[in-house]
């Protein structure tokens, strides 16, 4: 397998294995960021009891929308590792053998610019969906479409 194939591979695993483990603590975060959660809330502890004690869903409602969180994880750090990974190999080949600093600071800088790429859109229907009671197609009307998932992104 070439290991651009493999450090892909092994940052999908590991991005959407993360995603699911640090998920609720990312869904207390964004109920604390909302108008009315800053009103409702003081503590994510509040949060954490309020979903349990009164959402339909229980705990499952900690994992609304953790499905388009692993979509989007799994490429984006597979995207940041197997471009870093690209460039660091060709920054090798080029210096014979050596990764100079600047090297290692240019091809960082890229494959996160990537990993932006890859990531916004799906930041944008996470966030809809945890912080409404929308369907993802409902989220989706409401931030526009494409054009509005790109919206914040050079930010």
């Amino acid at each position: 397998v070439p290991d651009p194939v493999l450090h892909f591979s092994v940052g999908a695993v590991a991005g959407g294995a993360g995603a699911v483990a640090a998920y609720p603590f990312d869904y207390v975060k964004s109920q604390l960021q909302t108008s009315q959660g800053k009103l409702k809330y003081k503590t994510g502890m509040d949060v954490a009891i309020d979903t349990l004690q009164n959402s339909p869903r229980g705990i499952l409602q900690f994992y609304k929308g953790v499905g388009v969180q692993v979509l989007g994880i799994a490429p984006e750090k597979g995207i940041k590792l197997g471009v870093n990974d690209v460039l660091a190999t060709m920054s090798r080949q080029s210096f014979g053998g050596a990764f100079p600093l600047w090297a290692q600071i240019l091809s960082g800088g890229l494959a996160g610019a990537c990993q932006v790429v890859a990531s916004s859109p799906l930041e944008v229907m996470k966030v809809g969906l945890q912080t409404s009671n929308k369907t993802m197609t409902e989220v989706w009307d409401q931030v526009g479409g494409i054009p509005g998932l790109f919206r914040g992104a050079e930010a």
